[in-house]
């Protein structure tokens, strides 16, 4: 499903960040990755998302190489075949609750007729991921995001992502305003979407806890040379 080779990426011309020379994550796999803050997973993640550009090497998600087309492609696949959980939600703030779940039919036809074949309808469908994050869709359905919690957000968010089933799932830090009962429900609501989907999870996390719950752990210093250059500096 993933596969990297040779990849740098710096920001603005400096030091290079990232500097992985393979990656390959299988299809349906969930795997969990965990690293320092500023070692570079948030950028990863936006590399494996497309919303970020390499300075060389290949990014290629099931089969299509994101790192050789021009960015309205990259946000045409993202759109279609990526659910990503943003580190700061990035809800659409004059849009209803149940508008931000639903929105990814606005962009992606395949992840609009998979909503309706799950549930009869996209609405409806986004009703069920709301009680499925713990959102009530009778209280919460028609709030605006500004008027939800932190937690609530990002339960929002989630929620987003998984509209539709999109075959890769890319988490960055979905857990963090979570309390322990939510984050172990939200575990459990990612993997079941995932095998239902066979979709791959790449689960961005500084709770090493959760480890545990996925089939394979990545500590981003084993795989950029660039930190470990760094480190041996």
């Amino acid at each position: 499903m993933i596969e990297l080779n040779d990849v740098r990426f710096s920001w603005s011309g400096g030091e290079p960040l990232l500097a992985i020379a393979s990656l390959q994550v299988a299809r349906g796999e969930r795997v969990f990755m965990h690293g320092p803050s500023g070692s570079g997973k948030s950028t990863l993640l936006g590399l494996l998302g497309g919303v970020l550009e390499p300075q060389r090497g290949s990014v290629r998600i099931d089969g299509f190489e994101l790192s050789a087309v021009k960015r309205s492609l990259r946000d045409r696949f993202r759109a279609e075949h990526i659910g990503f959980i943003f580190q700061m939600f990035n809800l659409i703030p004059y849009l209803s609750v149940l508008d931000n779940v639903a929105l990814p039919a606005r962009f992606s036809e395949q992840r609009r007729k998979r909503a309706a074949d799950i549930s009869g309808s996209l609405y409806d469908e986004a009703r069920r991921l709301l009680a499925a994050v713990g959102l009530d869709p009778t209280v919460y359905a028609d709030r605006q995001a500004t008027q939800l919690s932190q937690g609530q957000q990002q339960r929002v968010a989630a929620a987003r992502a998984l509209f539709g089933r999109p075959q890769l799932i890319i988490a960055d830090e979905p857990t963090s305003s979570l309390d322990a009962d939510t984050r172990e429900r939200f575990i459990t609501l990612l993997s079941s979407e995932c095998r239902a989907s066979e979709a791959t999870l790449i689960f961005v996390s500084h709770d090493a806890s959760l480890r545990s719950q996925f089939d394979r752990q990545i500590a981003l210093a084993d795989i950029n040379s660039a930190a470990r250059l760094e480190t041996a500096a």
